[in-house]
């Protein structure tokens, strides 16, 4: 029946995806179709009046200097005016002021050369031009304002912005709506695939499992009434009447047996009872007392849509943080203004690190949701005030709370899950967890982006604020009962332990050569330095949320093919080894092209090595922990292993930081990925040696 119940989730999951998707196809598809319609009706008319203001601005400067005195052909330092101006309008491509004979005075812009080759001469009557619609000019769409001055004309300003303008918006417009589907219907799935396990699959798998005992003769158990009207609630207060009353006539029968029994003289009827009794106990199970409540199997999924909220609360600011703190007021602290971006990022990472030992007797001491309820305090503050921050000190601070609030919150549903879990599926219960975490790692920067461009910074802030109280309120509601439960304590990284690990050569050069150079690529690359290349390169943060994107979605798609490969595998090393070099290799990338595609491919390649590479380097741990000393407990190696990972969070900035300053963009993400595939290199070395080592004293 298992498995029939499986086949029926499943089947139902995926129609009712099916159903969700069809709708939310044909209401997204309608509403972009209709918005980018009604973009592209007013694109034009408003170009062509942002071209007229330009022009009327510059023209009002050129008629204030000529009544000074000055004539137009001889004003200095008008190159330098114009291209101010231009910086202010990015769309303008070229400003060219031109006489009446179609000579070109002066000029900006980075096409104004190929502009002053396709200039002409003004159309005769010239004294009673005016601005019209822009007129197409080869590749861009030139708007003519008059220079007129006491009723003469002497002088024609032309305004380019290139004729693909249009198109372009239009196109950034089609990928935010691509990028909002595609994210709508992951959390939509995320969503659905919780209400129908919690509501739909789950009950009926207590019942099934109910029947199933029954049918063994098994009947103590119950199931948990919440008081529901559903069908399944009513069938269960069914199922629970029934139990309990079949037990109470067990024990009615069992008390007259028993007086029955007391009252014979005769030992042979004393025997027949009493083996009545016997074979009655061993053909079904009966308890005079309460029976036993079933846990709910489903216990998991009532924390994953509070921790996926919690998640995608600070992956929203994962393609602007950077660029946000380069906005702020930067301190004197002696360090260099890349290094002083790096510092709320390394803060929050700091905090992580810091708190997460004692996140963990926190939640031993007050549970799960009161750890929660906790977690989300700073949470809430670091977000509201990296909203109203000032200056990259004040950034720190409030990055620093959401440190605290992210540590507290993730151990604190590491608990639950190890809580919850049965023995034999505390792997899998943490992969579905983690799940959460990747769906958010997809959905956040990308939205994160788009909402950076069309809200702001600071908005976007508030929003994960209200994220967070969200997820606090789904717990608060969710797991209510869980207040004063003692989760096991996840072990911490001992000294003597850590002392010992340290002194492996196998563990250091896991660490040194694979784990925090993952981790240096990871805050320095992927969480500090793409976000201001793509700025660099003219990216919006739209499109910086959705090259960031692409990590998550790698982790998504090939971490689970590559767990069930190193499952089969039995050289581990060479995964951890061959991981690095792919992400090494893939921020080099850059230095072929110095462009976004590139940098997209860089981003990429390093969730490729990072889903290849993660989940062998924690089998790794444990195995090396075995050879190197039993006595060490697998929790407590893994504890040492990530206290000395989190080393490579916190150096990252700094490190990638340092390297910008000297070396630019493109050279300082292609030698942070060098610095991580020489690291690779070694490793594989190092394990190589090893492995002849022991094949050599197996000999």
């Amino acid at each position: 029946m298992t498995e029939r119940t499986d086949t029926f989730s499943r089947t139902l999951l995926i129609r009712l995806f099916a159903l969700t998707l069809v709708l939310l196809l044909a209401a997204l598809g309608t509403f972009s179709y209709a918005a980018i319609g009604a973009f592209e009706r007013q694109m034009l008319p408003e170009i062509h009046r942002k071209a007229t203001l330009v022009g009327h601005t510059v023209r009002n400067d050129i008629v204030r200097v000529v009544g000074y005195g000055i004539p137009i052909a001889e004003m200095i330092g008008m190159g330098e005016y114009l291209g101010d101006v231009l910086t202010a309008n990015p769309d303008v491509r070229y400003l060219l002021l031109t006489d009446m004979e179609g000579t070109v005075l002066h000029g900006g812009g980075s096409d104004q050369e190929e502009a002053r080759r396709l200039i002409g001469r003004p159309p005769a009557g010239a004294a009673d031009l005016k601005e019209d619609e822009p007129h197409r000019l080869d590749k861009y769409l030139d708007t003519s304002v008059p220079i007129v001055i006491d009723g003469t004309p002497r002088g024609v300003l032309h305004v380019g912005v290139a004729d693909d303008l249009v198109r372009r918006r239009l196109a950034a417009i089609v990928y935010d709506a691509v990028t909002v589907l595609l994210v709508t219907l992951l959390v939509t799935f995320e969503f659905l695939s919780i209400v129908v396990m919690v509501h739909v699959v789950g009950p009926i798998r207590r019942i099934e499992e109910l029947l199933q005992r029954g049918a063994r003769g098994d009947f103590t158990w119950r199931i948990p009434d919440h008081g529901g009207g559903d069908e399944f609630s009513r069938f269960g207060r069914a199922f629970n009447g029934m139990v309990r009353r079949l037990n109470e006539h067990y024990q009615d029968v069992a008390e007259e047996a028993e007086e029955t029994r007391a009252a014979q003289i005769d030992a042979g009827i004393v025997a027949r009872i009493q083996a009545v009794r016997d074979g009655l106990g061993r053909r079904y199970r009966l308890v005079g007392e309460a029976v036993r409540e079933m846990v709910n199997p489903n216990a998991l999924l009532r924390i994953r849509i509070p921790f996926f909220l919690f998640i995608l609360a600070e992956e929203l600011t994962r393609p602007f943080l950077p660029v946000f703190i380069r906005s702020l007021q930067q301190p004197a602290l002696g360090l260099t203004p890349q290094m002083v971006l790096g510092l709320p990022i390394s803060a929050f990472m700091l905090s992580i690190a810091v708190i997460t030992p004692f996140a963990a007797g926190w939640t031993d001491r007050f549970g799960v949701r009161r750890v929660f309820l906790m977690g989300a305090v700073p949470s809430v503050a670091g977000f509201i005030g990296s909203a109203l921050a000032v200056s990259v000190l004040d950034l720190m601070v409030w990055r620093s709370l959401c440190g605290i609030g992210y540590a507290v919150i993730y151990i604190a549903c590491q608990s639950y899950v190890a809580e919850n879990a049965k023995a034999e599926s505390r792997v899998s219960g943490m992969a579905f967890i983690m799940g959460a975490v990747f769906a958010a790692a997809i959905c956040g920067p990308s939205l994160g982006g788009i909402m950076a461009d069309r809200i702001g910074f600071s908005t976007t802030f508030a929003v994960s604020a209200v994220l967070v109280l969200l997820a606090a309120i789904m717990i608060n509601s969710s797991i209510a009962g869980a207040g004063t439960t003692r989760p096991p304590r996840p072990a911490a990284a001992s000294r003597p332990a850590l002392r010992i690990l340290m002194r492996a050569p196998r563990f250091l050069a896991l660490t040194v050569f694979a784990a925090v150079p993952a981790k240096i690529i990871l805050t320095g690359v992927l969480f500090y330095l793409v976000p201001l290349y793509l700025t660099e390169l003219g990216d919006t943060q739209s499109s910086i949320g959705r090259v960031m994107m692409v990590y998550g979605l790698m982790n998504v798609v090939i971490m689970p093919v590559a767990a069930r490969f190193a499952n089969r595998l039995t050289n581990l090393p060479s995964l951890v080894g061959v991981g690095a070099i792919i992400s090494g290799a893939g921020a080099m990338a850059v230095l072929a092209a110095d462009n976004t595609w590139m940098v997209a491919l860089a981003v990429t390649m390093v969730g490729l090595g990072h889903a290849i590479s993660i989940a062998p380097q924690l089998v790794l741990v444990q195995i090396v922990c075995e050879d190197v000393d039993p006595t060490i407990t697998r929790s407590t190696a893994l504890g040492a292993f990530r206290l000395v990972e989190r080393f490579g969070n916190i150096i990252g900035p700094f490190l990638v930081a340092g390297l910008l300053s000297l070396f630019g963009y493109s050279r300082a993400m292609a030698y942070t990925g060098a610095l991580v595939a020489v690291g690779g290199m070694i490793f594989l070395a190092i394990s190589a040696l090893a492995a002849s080592r022991k094949a050599e004293d197996a000999a």
